[in-house]
């Protein structure tokens, strides 16, 4: 291991104490007046969303906690600001630790040693697993019987799993169609019984075409015509194919490749049922594609991530539509009691009702080729005041604003602002020396 290696993997359990909230010791539980009891966890979570959030904001640092309410979280603030008035020890600036600025010579060469840690990740990735299924094989008794079966169907599922792992805008598009086909297959063989009946249905046809003067054998195109003179059907078809042959030509490569990823699908065992088994069916794999090369045509998704995002999309779905359906209810029960409303179809949700629900998430909806906001207009010179958000009216965000007996002054003190000034001078000359000694720390760690 490379001593930037193990500075980044120093680096990323730091970063994952404080996305978790355990920085430091855990702190003990202890009660709050008026009528709280704080967890260890419960005040790691809370100073974690404190540093992430404001305490401004106790709504969000409640949401974070999740078993504390806004008030209980008002209430712990005020304990602290309590505390620490009473400590006496103010607070200063120069004592909290400044966001460290690194020279442009570390990034060059952080930007080296991602490139090579990238690579080497991808190797080491690809010798686990490799040694992975050389214990999966090793795990099994050789001798017996159904070990070689056994053997073939495993490999031909890792095979299929190398497969999936890198689906670029080829694979994607083949995976459209097998999906497509296995939605529109051919039918069953039909029965003895179904064939008898067709059959019948058929001389049936034929009979009532004779008794009505029509010949069976009648091409309605014989004679056909043109407004350029008198062409046979034969003559048409042969001039469109040959005005179609150079796209043909054109298209042969893309073709050929394309039936060459159907075959390699095909052949490790990835048809319409393992999508559909999977649920990746549920997206627009075509559209994925042109999303991914619009930018870099060199891209690739694995399959473990369309099912990630199935999953959001399932969960995302699942939450919509109960919220939809509540809504759906509470109108029902309102509205049966005024007999002004007339209920129809009571068992349907409604699209209102969808997009109530959606708007309730924060999903706004905007026509942005009609709408002009170059212009601001005031709440007092519109026909209706501008409406926010559905779900910022149901539950608008609680501001803790800071007590405060001091009014703003309309003087300006000129001698505090120069002093202010001064003051932060200072503060970013002892911030540039901090840093100079945190890069010298970084170099010297990795020589």
């Amino acid at each position: 291991m490379s001593d930037y290696e193990r500075d980044y993997n120093r680096h990323l359990t730091q970063l994952k104490a404080h996305l978790s909230g355990h920085i430091g010791p855990s702190l003990p539980s202890s009660f709050v007046p008026p009528a709280g009891y704080w967890t260890s966890g419960e005040k790691a979570l809370f100073f974690h969303a404190l540093a992430v959030h404001s305490r401004l904001r106790p709504d969000l640092i409640a949401d974070a906690v999740k078993s504390k309410t806004t008030l209980d979280v008002c209430a712990y603030l005020d304990a602290l600001e309590r505390a620490a008035a009473a400590a006496g020890q103010p607070l200063l600036r120069s004592n909290l630790e400044c966001a460290m600025e690194v020279s442009e010579a570390w990034v060059d060469y952080e930007e080296e040693q991602a490139t090579a840690l990238v690579e080497l990740e991808a190797k080491r990735a690809e010798e686990i697993e490799a040694h992975r299924r050389v214990e999966v094989l090793a795990s099994r008794f050789q001798d017996d019987p159904a070990y070689w079966s056994w053997k073939d169907e495993q490999q031909r599922l890792w095979k299929q799993q190398d497969t999936l792992t890198q689906l670029d805008d080829s694979g994607l598009q083949m995976l459209t169609k097998l999906a497509r086909d296995g939605d529109s297959g051919t039918p069953p063989p039909p029965s003895p019984e179904s064939r008898r009946r067709m059959l019948n249905k058929i001389q049936m046809r034929e009979k009532r075409a004779k008794a009505g003067g029509w010949r069976p054998d009648l091409d309605p195109s014989a004679d056909w015509q043109t407004r350029q003179g008198q062409e046979t059907r034969r003559t048409l078809e042969t001039r469109r194919n040959a005005g179609s042959k150079k796209e043909s030509d054109a298209d042969d490569g893309a073709t050929r490749l394309a039936t060459g990823v159907q075959h390699a699908l095909e052949g490790q065992g990835i048809t319409a049922a393992t999508l559909t088994e999977s649920g990746v069916d549920v997206f627009n794999l075509v559209g994925l594609s042109k999303l991914m090369t619009a930018y870099s045509e060199d891209t690739a998704v694995s399959f473990t991530t369309l099912n990630a995002l199935r999953e959001i999309l399932v969960e995302f779905a699942t939450t919509v539509v109960h919220q939809a359906i509540s809504m759906r209810e509470q109108e029902l029960f309102l509205k049966r009691k005024i007999s002004v409303w007339r209920l129809v179809d009571e068992n349907q949700i409604t699209v209102q009702n969808v997009k109530d629900a959606l708007e309730m998430h924060g999903f706004n909806t905007r026509n942005l080729l009609t709408e002009d906001d170059d212009e601001e207009v005031d709440d007092a010179e519109r026909s209706q005041p501008k409406a926010i958000a559905l779900h910022r009216e149901l539950a608008p965000p609680f501001v803790r604003a800071e007590e405060s007996d001091t009014e703003l002054s309309g003087e300006m003190d000129v001698d505090g602002l120069a002093a202010e000034l001064e003051d932060e001078d200072e503060l970013e000359e002892l911030d540039g020396k901090a840093e100079a000694v945190y890069e010298e720390e970084l170099w010297q760690g990795v020589e």
